[in-house]
């Protein structure tokens, strides 16, 4: 295991499988975890964990490597959740507007 700035420059041979315990705001860097499984023409498994606040994190991703990420929904921590759910909430408090004390 490895955060993304412990993994660079590290070269593990036959790496079958990497695990993202959360996903990765760069696109970029969820590329560069995965490649991790494809070295020397080998192939590999990616597995990553997604929360509804990192769901557009996933469709980055998605639109970045052009692909669909398959979902698994058959376990037991699935949530299903739409983009409308995601937005965030607007605060309705009005601003105070601070009164100038004067000084005397």
């Amino acid at each position: 295991m490895a955060t993304d700035v412990a993994a660079r420059g590290i070269d593990i041979n036959d790496v079958s499988l990497v695990v993202n315990y959360n996903l990765p705001e760069d696109p970029r860097s969820y590329v560069h975890r995965i490649g991790r499984t494809a070295r020397a023409g080998k192939s590999g498994m990616a597995l990553s964990f997604c929360t509804e606040f990192e769901y557009a994190y996933l469709k980055n991703i998605q639109k970045t490597i052009k692909q669909t990420v398959p979902v698994d929904t058959n376990q037991p921590f699935h949530k299903e959740f739409s983009p409308e759910t995601l937005k965030p909430k607007k605060n309705n408090k009005k601003k105070q507007k601070r009164k100038k004390s004067k000084r005397r």
